[in-house]
């Protein structure tokens, strides 16, 4: 295959990134999230997230909610916190965060209440909950299991 002069001023990166899009369609706002998740220190991140860097509402809710214990009101105040955090980003790991607390509420919601707390439709969310739950460590990954299996309800 022969590049044209703009192709071959591409970095590396850049065209595969163009060819990934190509081949599965745009990105994700969840895509952000799984790929720092499947970075070598993901998982640690994931911890040092849920307990000591996300803002202390959505640290005092998340456990509560990976372990089935929140209440649904908790799982709305999460969600509405995090949206929050998604309105206000200023950095890539600003908004990576955000939507690890989203997540886990939507999850939750799903998972222990069989409830959508979003207005995203089952054909965005179900993908999303099943790539989480694929990327997330063991723990985790039955919220999001469960999450999905509810979300086509």
């Amino acid at each position: 295959m022969m590049m044209d002069d703009g192709a071959r001023s591409l970095e590396p990166e850049t065209l595969s990134t163009l060819l990934r899009m190509g081949l599965e369609g745009p990105r994700r706002p969840v895509d952000d999230l799984i790929d720092r998740i499947a970075q070598p220190d993901g998982h640690a991140w994931l911890d040092r997230m849920i307990r000591h860097d996300l803002p202390l509402g959505e640290r005092r809710i998340i456990p509560r909610v990976l372990h089935r214990q929140a209440q649904l009101d908790e799982v709305h105040e999460l969600k509405a916190m995090a949206k929050e955090r998604l309105a206000q980003v200023r950095t890539s790991q600003d908004r990576v965060s955000a939507l690890l607390s989203y997540f886990v509420a939507i999850a939750g919601g799903l998972a222990q209440f069989h409830l959508s707390i979003t207005s995203r439709g089952a054909d965005d969310l179900v993908p999303a909950l099943l790539d989480l739950a694929e990327a997330m460590p063991d723990r985790m990954a039955g919220l999001f299991a469960d999450a999905a299996l509810h979300g086509g309800a």
